[in-house]
């Protein structure tokens, strides 16, 4: 720390003339403290300009001093992290009331907090039941965060232009916290992302964010994983999204929706010009719910991450999703592991594959076809000019006539996309020809990757791509 006063700013700062006597004496800080002064000095120095504490276990006092140190002209910090600590609430109110003035921080992480730690017992319920888990930790927050910290980042919102991405992941916001955010979130014009997964929000909180959505036109990414979000929500939201372009990316993986609630997918997605990604897995859409999700994609032309793993979707949702897929000429990224299809819903995929001209990346893994379900899908495979990644359970690829079929054309595709040299292509065109491999070669499971056909070799599409 002596190094520092060669900086005025710094000397300043650590003198205590710019944050007062109470850090003066270096001898009377806590652990955390002293962590937390050591990232101060490291972005005074230049030597970074994120401010990273998680899963530490600093408490409040640490937090103090973060707060005084953004509130101060000195200030360097663009990216704040303070995740998995042992803030109180408190503690969370004095962070977020310092971002008020702050004109530095663009980035605030504060994940994982155990703000539900802060208070105990919650009542019961009027009629004398007790409550759930779930229960206890909506009505917590509702008389700690949600009344002071939410309420405070909601005047953030409202008055912070420089803020773009907030992460509040796993803070029991509730409904009363979600409220106050999307109050602000209304009014704001400059964030970007914001992730609210794991914070038992419901259909009240859900319906504060998509009023804010039909105002708001700068958020692009709002991540609602792992709530308690249901039909009523849930219809709220999509109805949002037909008139909203501005939102690109939408997570709603593991909520409470049911096919009441899936009615509405179709006309979102049809009218919606905007979503890029939209992410459903866990949610029990079955097969009813993948048709209106395929019914929407046919008239869709902007979509191109979806993600419907662990749905229950059997023979007739795939194949509805199938016979959309053969018309839409968007959809890059296709995910739909721990489902049901079996061989009959694989081989008219397989069809739609053969005529499909977008597709990069498709996840069938831990589904219920076995061997001719795959031998299908590697003919097909063969067909189809665009597909980058197939990823299979590995009990599928024992055979290796189609493992190698399927990585050669996969290969071939790949370096298509990258403008590889004819001769390059030739070569893997080779591969695709049984008759030009000895039949004697040995199997290397190990180095096949056998849970997925990706192209030969330990370099991933995703790196070849780049």
């Amino acid at each position: 720390l002596k190094s520092v006063a060669v900086l005025p700013s710094a000397r300043d700062w650590h003198a205590g003339r710019a944050m007062g006597s109470t850090f003066s004496r270096r001898s009377k800080l806590t652990r955390g403290q002293k962590f937390a002064e050591a990232k101060i000095v490291r972005i005074q120095k230049g030597k970074t300009s994120t401010l990273e504490i998680k899963e530490i276990e600093v408490f409040d006092p640490a937090a103090g001093l973060i707060a005084k140190y953004l509130e101060e002209d000195i200030c360097m910090c663009t990216k704040l992290v303070l995740r998995s600590n042992g803030f109180s609430t408190e503690g969370f109110s004095e962070l977020s009331s310092c971002l008020l003035e702050n004109a530095t921080v663009e980035e605030f992480s504060y994940a994982s907090n155990n703000i539900l730690d802060s208070a105990q017992g919650a009542p019961d319920d009027g009629d004398g039941a007790s409550r759930d888990f779930v229960d206890s930790a909506a009505a917590v927050v509702n008389t700690a965060l949600a009344s002071d910290g939410a309420a405070i980042l909601s005047k953030v919102l409202k008055h912070n232009s420089t803020l773009t991405k907030l992460d509040l992941e796993d803070n029991c916001l509730g409904d009363r916290g979600c409220i106050a955010l999307g109050e602000g979130l209304e009014v704001n014009n400059s964030l970007r992302t914001l992730s609210l997964c794991k914070n038992f929000i419901g259909d009240r909180g859900c319906g504060q964010l998509a009023q804010a959505l039909s105002r708001n036109r700068s958020c692009k990414s709002l991540m609602l994983n792992e709530n308690l979000i249901g039909n009523e929500g849930f219809v709220l939201l999509l109805t949002t999204l037909e008139s909203n372009s501005s939102v690109t990316e939408l997570g709603l993986r593991a909520n409470k929706l049911t096919l009441e609630g899936c009615a509405t997918i179709p006309r979102a997605l049809e009218v919606n010009r905007g979503l890029v990604e939209l992410n459903l897995r866990r949610n029990n859409l079955q097969d009813y719910g993948c048709s209106l999700v395929a019914e929407g994609i046919a008239k869709n032309s902007v979509l191109r991450r979806l993600h419907l793993s662990s749905n229950r979707i059997g023979n007739a949702g795939i194949s509805r999703l199938a016979g959309c897929l053969e018309v839409n000429c968007t959809l890059e990224e296709l995910y739909l592991e721990i489902n049901q299809v079996e061989d009959e819903g694989c081989e008219r995929f397989a069809q739609a594959l053969e005529k499909n001209s977008a597709l990069s990346t498709v996840d069938l893994r831990m589904n219920s076809f076995g061997a001719a379900g795959y031998t299908r899908l590697a003919d097909a495979v063969v067909l189809n000019n665009t597909l980058q990644v197939l990823e299979l359970s590995d009990s599928l690829v024992a055979s290796r006539k189609p493992v190698e079929r399927v990585r050669a054309k996969l290969v071939m595709n790949i370096a298509a996309a990258c403008g590889a040299s004819t001769g390059v292509l030739a070569e893997e065109m080779a591969q695709l020809d049984p008759s030009s491999r000895p039949d004697e070669a040995p199997v290397n499971e190990a180095s096949a990757d056998a849970g997925s056909c990706r192209g030969p070799g330990p370099a991933e599409p995703q790196e070849v791509q780049q």
